[in-house]
């Protein structure tokens, strides 16, 4: 990305783990220079937990949900 002001969504679905996983890979973006958004971003990150099994359908739907209202700039997902 050569773009200037580089931005990332992180979405996080799961344990206590998945939330600390995703916050330290924020804070790694965000000292790269990017910023956190919900408007367009550049990167869309989602840490799901494999282990919980129960969460899973959500996890897709969810997911699907990202991806139709983040489509690509070169139209793929």
């Amino acid at each position: 990305i050569e773009k200037e002001n580089k931005t990332f969504l992180s979405v996080n679905f799961g344990c206590r783990v998945n939330a600390a996983e995703i916050n330290q890979l924020s804070q790694i973006l965000i000292t790269s220079g990017f910023k956190p958004t919900q408007e367009n971003p550049d990167i869309i990150i989602i840490n799901t937990c494999s282990i919980t099994k129960c969460t899973f359908g959500r996890e897709r739907f969810d997911e699907r949900q990202i991806k139709r209202t983040y489509k690509t700039r070169s139209g793929s997902t």
